[in-house]
């Protein structure tokens, strides 16, 4: 059973990365940084709420016509990054801890039989933890796994009073392979591209949401630039999509809903 606590998983890895860097005398490249994204999310639960609310309001009142459209919401992720590079630069081993952010969405809900129209508005703060090892295979190819952790917690407001909180865990193993070339002296371009294994789990109003396992697909173009000996500038452009399968009928959830994530990425690293 995989392990879905990700201060274990950091725990493992720091300690990982300290294990390998001791070993190493002298050798390999220790990496620090601060990456930020500016990305839209659509949100899955945001579509899967707005879907079990309709549902409710039509079936209580079957006289209604009530619909939704729950809009894609906006905002930031930002945190520190660390990296180890084996000095045969065979080996990599690195971990994002995007724990600053701010999201913004809205939900639109009419009624058409009457002129009642009412917007939502959402506010969701994520944490995201990427851990990952990657093998070079050749000048041109690597394969990487590991180990990514989403949190998320919604607040909803209805007429500028709170409306409901959720919360979201989501456990996701990944795997996958990457290509760089050189472009230019001190600029790489790249591309990299990989599965993940989706655990998902949410609360609404502190009650948990049944759902079922779910696979997904990431891809990240990037460029990295030396700009000098022992500092490096990366900026790409980040896509996550993956089903989020709901299975609780008796509280009105069901089918499932695309979870989609697209960002801007910008790094600095320093290089020891």
């Amino acid at each position: 059973m995989l392990i879905r606590n990700f201060q274990v998983w950091c725990g493992m890895f720091l300690l990982l990365f300290m294990l390998t860097a001791s070993t190493v005398t002298q050798a390999g490249t220790v990496m620090l940084g601060v990456k930020g994204w500016y990305a839209q999310w659509d949100s899955a639960f945001d579509k899967a709420i707005a879907e079990s609310f309709v549902q409710g309001l039509n079936d209580a009142n079957p006289g209604d016509n009530w619909s939704s459209t729950a809009k894609p919401g906006s905002g930031f992720l930002a945190g520190p990054m660390l990296g180890y590079l084996t000095d045969d630069k065979d080996w990599s081993f690195s971990a994002a801890f995007m724990v600053l952010s701010s999201f913004k969405t809205s939900t639109d809900w009419e009624e058409s039989t009457t002129p009642l129209a009412i917007t939502t508005k959402t506010e969701m703060n994520r944490k995201d933890v990427d851990i990952s090892i990657s093998r070079v295979l050749n000048e041109y190819f690597k394969v990487y796994a590991g180990y990514k952790y989403i949190t998320a917690k919604y607040k909803t407001e209805l007429s500028g009073s709170p409306w409901f909180e959720v919360e979201m865990k989501n456990s996701i193993p990944t795997a996958g392979i990457a290509v760089a070339t050189s472009i230019a002296e001190g600029l790489v371009a790249g591309v990299q591209g990989g599965v993940m294994y989706v655990m998902p789990e949410y609360k609404f109003e502190g009650e948990k949401v049944k759902t079922k396992d779910s696979v997904g697909l990431n891809i990240e173009p990037n460029l990295s630039y030396l700009a000098t000996d022992n500092f490096m500038l990366q900026v790409g452009v980040r896509y996550q999509i993956y089903s989020v399968k709901f299975d609780d009928p008796a509280n009105g959830w069901t089918g499932s809903k695309n979870d989609q994530f697209l960002g801007l990425t910008l790094a600095g690293i320093y290089l020891f």
